[in-house]
Parts: C-alpha cells; structure tokens; sequence
C-alpha cells in the first residue's frame, strides 16, 4: 500500500460531512488518510460544520478521528526511530512521499487497520515538516 501524489489521487474533501467515522472516510485508501492528516488545516469550513451538524454525525467523525490519532500514539517511538535516518541523513534532498512510504512498509503494526491511523499521523507530521521548511526560506 503506498500514498499516491495528490494530482494522480485527487481527494474530495468536501465528502467528510457525508461521513460518520474516519474508517468510513478513509474507505482502505491509504492516500487518504494521509491527505486528510497533511491538509487538515486547510478544510475548516468543513470541520466547522461538522462541529455543528444538527444530527451529531459530524462530532461522530471528529471524535473517531482523535481516536485514530490516539491509538496511533503507541507506534510514536516507532516512528521517530524510521523516520530519523530520512530527517537527520547525509541525503540534501527529503522526498517526502518516499519517506512516508517507506516508514508505512517497515512499521511493525498490532493490526492491519492501524495502517491507516499512522497514514493520518504521518500526514500531519509531514505537514509541520513543510512548514518549517516554508518558514526558513
């Protein structure tokens, strides 16, 4: 399983108010989970409605996804043991897609499902790396 480019995989974000739960969203397609943990901050609109859905569906979904990144936190050490040689190595250039691949290939998982939550976690992370990297240009 490998996280595709976004011009090769468009993601239609404005689908996460149809949705009850972050498995439901994610739907086994582990571009978006990832997609969804990079551009978080980047589809508030949608989060602000999901906050305030009549029916409570919406705060289902926010809740199920702060679950995923809980149960991801037990795979944090983990994490930052792959993803230190691609952060801190002799390489100039970081491909962020390749490191992210990589990291979800060697990642001992409890289950085959937590796949998708480390997706999400990575994908935030990614999105930090990024913008310290826009900041000190």
């Amino acid at each position: 399983m490998k996280v595709l480019e976004i011009k090769n995989h468009p993601i239609d974000f404005s689908t996460l108010t149809e949705c009850k739960s972050f498995n439901e969203w994610v739907d086994s397609d582990i571009s978006k989970a990832f997609y969804l943990g990079f551009f978080r901050n980047k589809f508030k609109e949608e989060i602000e409605k999901l906050r305030f859905s009549e029916d409570g569906s919406g705060l289902a979904l926010l809740k199920s996804i702060d679950a995923n990144i809980f149960e991801a936190k037990r795979y944090s050490k983990e994490l930052a043991r792959l993803i230190e040689p691609w952060i801190h190595g002799s390489n100039k250039t970081l491909v962020i897609l390749d490191m992210v691949n990589d990291v979800l290939d060697k990642v001992d998982l409890d289950a085959e499902e937590d796949i998708f939550k480390i997706a999400y976690v990575l994908g935030t992370y990614c999105d930090y790396l990024y913008k310290l990297y826009t900041q000190g240009e």
